[in-house]
């Protein structure tokens, strides 16, 4: 009878077990990495580098990777507020596929960091030497990444520009550059010639030696206002300037302006307010311009927006979208042809204008994890069942056990236990 009832118990405890880790899968789990629909505060922007290729955007200090629609994080360092990213194709090693290494710089730190799972682990780069720095504050703007020379040129708020070189397993700054104004960005070649350019508010300058000496440029003859770079043979530099419209150089001395349908009236100046080339079509560019009008009192129009196929020998104007403010960010979908999105001063949700995706959405994925199958569920009710019937038994096989009577050798009842005598 023993024996019987230490089996009951046993399938018992097991059949409880099994409940127990049954009813831990079907909780809910908190996900992190859950799926957005629509960026609300865009600050950088990386177009797909190759075919089909993932994006990667700043949207409120926060790290996302997806495409137009579909936005997952990627988990920052702790109390990190991201500022800038950009990202480096690693050749694939031996028979494994290339990946994306992922570089973001924090806005409110003077550090870099760079991550090869998606911020499952990252790799800290301070900037700034505690001992020539000390009490330095300040944060990163723009990132640019060689690839293939593995430099990092980092652009802050109240440092200058930094060149780090990336290691396997460090980041190291190797040179500063100092100037008295912010960084507001940085390209450069992402085929290894070294050709890189900055711009502050007022002021071009041109990288030589890999970033290791600078120059101011003097012969823009304008105040740049935004610039990108086609990593053609040789690369080409595309500014955009305060009145000068889109100038081209390949030198960074000699200029060319590419202004063809773009200029409404000779005399009016033209401003250049955003620009931008989608990386896997050097040729194809994107524009946003306004004129100076006015007599006595000058003002800017509303702002145009075209495109080119050729490099900018000729742009042809979207269809102009309602704006309300000044266009200050354009963001190219890589391999399209006339799409891309705009941010303007009021209002960092992007804009579709062309043949850009203006909202396929897909599902979203429920805030937490989706239950086990209803078969698994419909198992662990059963274990659970079981239990409790196999419980029901045993202690209705203890309380209904016949009371066998104590007996002594000679089937009497055995005489009381003599009682001590100071009890």
């Amino acid at each position: 009878m023993q024996s019987r009832q230490a089996f009951i118990l046993l399938v018992t405890l097991f059949l409880i077990m099994v409940l127990l880790a049954g009813y831990n899968q079907l909780l809910p789990r908190k996900q992190t990495n859950l799926p957005v629909a629509q960026l609300e505060n865009v600050r950088d922007h990386i177009p797909a580098l190759t075919p089909g290729g993932p994006e990667y955007v700043v949207d409120g200090g926060r790290l996302y990777v997806g495409h137009p629609g579909y936005w997952v994080e990627i988990p920052l360092p702790e109390e990190v507020i991201a500022s800038a990213v950009d990202v480096r194709i690693a050749p694939a090693v031996d028979a494994g596929l290339a990946h994306e290494v992922i570089y973001i710089g924090a806005a409110n730190q003077l550090a870099v960091y760079r991550t090869e799972d998606r911020g499952e682990n990252w790799l800290h780069g301070k900037l700034t030497h505690d001992l020539v720095h000390k009490g330095l504050v300040g944060g990163v703007t723009d990132l640019a990444v060689d690839p293939v020379q593995r430099i990092i040129y980092v652009g802050t708020d109240t440092a200058g520009l930094f060149r780090v070189r990336d290691g396997e397993e460090t980041m190291k700054s190797s040179a500063q550059l100092l100037l008295d104004d912010p960084v507001v960005q940085i390209v450069t070649d992402r085929q290894g010639s070294g050709v890189t350019y900055l711009r502050t508010e007022w002021t071009l300058y041109q990288g030589f030696d890999y970033g290791l000496q600078w120059s101011a440029v003097d012969t823009l003859r304008s105040v740049p206002t935004a610039m990108t770079l086609a990593s053609t043979n040789p690369p080409a530099l595309l500014v955009g300037t305060a009145d000068r419209g889109v100038l081209r150089s390949e030198d960074g001395i000699t200029w060319t302006e590419l202004n063809g349908g773009l200029t409404a009236t000779p005399a009016l100046s033209l401003r250049v307010n955003a620009l931008a080339i989608d990386p896997l079509q050097p040729a194809m560019a994107y524009v946003a311009v306004s004129y100076l009008t006015g007599t006595h009192f000058a003002r800017h129009s509303a702002d145009l927006l075209a495109y080119t196929r050729d490099g900018g020998e000729s742009w042809l104007p979207f269809e102009q979208p309602e704006l309300s403010a000044r266009v200050t960010d354009l963001l190219p979908v890589s391999g399209y042809t006339a799409a891309a999105y705009l941010l303007t001063s009021n209002s960092r949700t992007p804009q579709a204008i062309g043949n850009a995706p203006a909202g396929s959405v897909p599902a979203l994925v429920e805030k937490t994890q989706p239950a086990t199958s209803s078969g698994a569920g419909l198992a662990w009710i059963a274990a659970g069942l079981a239990a409790l019937a196999l419980a029901f038994a045993l202690v209705t096989d203890v309380l209904t056990r016949p009371e066998i009577p104590l007996t002594g050798p000679n089937g009497l009842e055995p005489r009381p236990a003599r009682r001590n005598r100071w009890s």
